[in-house]
């Protein structure tokens, strides 16, 4: 029973990579590929061709016109670095029950032990 089970499983298996497997591939000529290494090079050259940039038919942003909202005075505070102060008026704005971040911590924890770890915070 166990080799009938195996072996059912062996042909399931193999007919699966028999019909997923690519015997032929059309280039961008229009000529078609049946060796096995050509097909693989043709799908890692387009796949390599997906993630290069093609600078030429990209849009320069200063040839967009873009009207300015953010005045440099309201720039220059959004970008200034924030005092401690600030960070521990926004961190104990958070309620404390909330989940915990991607390290395990919730705003509860740092609250209460504000004074050990404001700096590391910081």
């Amino acid at each position: 029973m166990v080799i009938v089970i195996r072996s059912f499983f062996h042909q399931r298996a193999t007919a699966r990579r028999k019909k997923k497997t690519i015997i032929k591939l059309k280039d961008d000529c229009g000529i078609w590929i049946d060796n096995t290494q050509h097909i693989a090079s043709k799908f890692i050259s387009d796949y390599k061709a997906q993630f290069i940039a093609n600078i030429r038919g990209r849009n320069n942003l200063t040839d967009i016109q873009i009207r300015q909202v953010i005045t440099d005075i309201d720039n220059i505070e959004l970008v200034k670095l924030l005092d401690q102060e600030e960070v521990r008026q926004a961190l104990f704005a958070i309620d404390s029950n909330k989940t915990p971040g991607p390290n395990g911590f919730g705003a509860g924890f740092f609250k209460h032990y504000w004074e050990l770890v404001k700096d590391d915070f910081y």
